[in-house]
């Protein structure tokens, strides 16, 4: 009994690494969309998680009722010299919300904060 739990246990953590994996290279590839779309430079072409948590949708949701929530932060140049920074934020793999501060700010599903 002990093995089996302890095979779940591992199961579900390597699950978790596979799925934030995933997420990350979805925000990503939201950033960079986003960046190019408003001719700015993504900084260090690098995008990196700021917040995990997870989220109760209102009923009437449809399942699962819990997802996890990410917010994935990146910065970016107008000009070469003064770091802004931008904000994505996924909701089980799905981009529901995107923040460039002074360029883009569009929230695609409810409230992600």
């Amino acid at each position: 009994m002990l093995e089996i739990l302890l095979i779940l246990t591992l199961l579900g953590f390597v699950w978790f690494w596979w799925d934030s994996v995933h997420s990350r290279e979805i925000a990503s590839h939201a950033g960079k969309q986003l960046c190019g779309r408003f001719q700015v430079q993504l900084l260090d072409d690098s995008i990196n998680l700021d917040r995990l948590h997870f989220k109760r949708l209102p009923p009437p949701a449809s399942f699962p009722f819990w997802q996890i929530e990410r917010c994935y932060h990146f910065d970016f140049t107008t000009d070469g010299e003064i770091r802004h920074q931008g904000e994505v934020y996924l909701r089980n793999q799905h981009v529901v919300g995107i923040h460039l501060p002074g360029f883009y700010e569009k929230v695609l599903q409810s409230n992600p904060s």
